[in-house]
């Protein structure tokens, strides 16, 4: 009996040290992961989260309704407020005034650090922006006559060598004349006069209701660790509601979460 006690004190021993051991390996990470959860939605209907390092859609309303986010209209941070979503988002100050807007609103809360990058508006090509877009549509063997239903350009140094890349989005869908081309949406990066495509779809059946329009909405620094997000949307002009988000990783060139699968 005595042997029998003794052998059940080194099991349940040798139980608690392997116990030990595996909180020590998992529950810093563990813990980690929760304090880096992120949440992130978009005026667009776009609702995304970072819960214990996975990207996956916000689903549930507890995840943002009367949750405090910092606002973002268009590029101008307008500050904390708590944000009820019913067909538009409304945001409400700590008094319960509601704060009233007109363009596009990026909202963010958790507590991972977060750098939201700036993208000015886009409204002129200039002749080095022809020069790029040229280079990029020779080279994927797209139609270059500069017509485009959506141009966005994010200009950044990325991988911080003191020179900035260029982030653009093309999309030529629905313009005149389009009977002697492919239709395309494209975003591409230029970098030391690389051309780099993130993503394209070019429309060879005619029909571009079946076909992805790609936009960017967001180039971001989660973490601030200094490998930056692209934050981009797919969205089919046949059900527009479905607009869906995808993070890619532009420093190492690859999908970190296609949301939209």
């Amino acid at each position: 009996m005595q042997n029998m006690n003794k052998s059940y004190k080194i099991i349940i021993g040798a139980f608690l040290v392997y116990a030990c051991i595996l909180l020590v390996i998992f529950l810093p990470g563990y813990l980690d992961g929760k304090k880096n959860n992120l949440y992130i939605i978009d005026s667009s209907g776009i609702k995304i989260k970072l819960e214990n390092g996975k990207w996956n859609n916000i689903t549930e309303l507890k995840d943002y309704n009367l949750k405090k986010f910092n606002i973002y209209e268009n590029d101008s941070l307008l500050g904390e407020y708590k944000v009820i979503y019913s067909n538009r988002f409304h945001l409400y100050d700590d008094f319960g005034k509601e704060k009233e807007y007109s363009g596009n609103i990026f909202a963010y809360r958790g507590k991972a650090k977060l750098e939201v990058i700036s993208i000015p508006e886009f409204n002129e090509i200039s002749e080095l922006d022809k020069s790029i877009i040229s280079k990029a549509l020779v080279e994927n063997n797209l139609s270059s006559n500069y017509q485009f239903n959506l141009k966005q350009k994010v200009s950044y140094d990325i991988d911080n060598d003191g020179e900035e890349e260029i982030i653009y989005s093309l999309n030529n869908y629905y313009i005149e004349n389009n009977d002697n081309y492919n239709p395309f949406s494209i975003i591409f990066m230029y970098d030391n006069n690389e051309i780099k495509v993130i993503v394209k779809d070019v429309v060879t059946d005619n029909n571009v209701y079946k076909h992805p329009l790609y936009e960017i909405k967001k180039l971001l620094d989660v973490k601030m660790d200094g490998k930056y997000e692209l934050m981009y949307s797919q969205m089919y002009f046949s059900n527009p509601d479905s607009e869906c988000a995808t993070l890619y990783n532009i420093n190492k060139n690859k999908v970190i979460k296609n949301l939209c699968e």
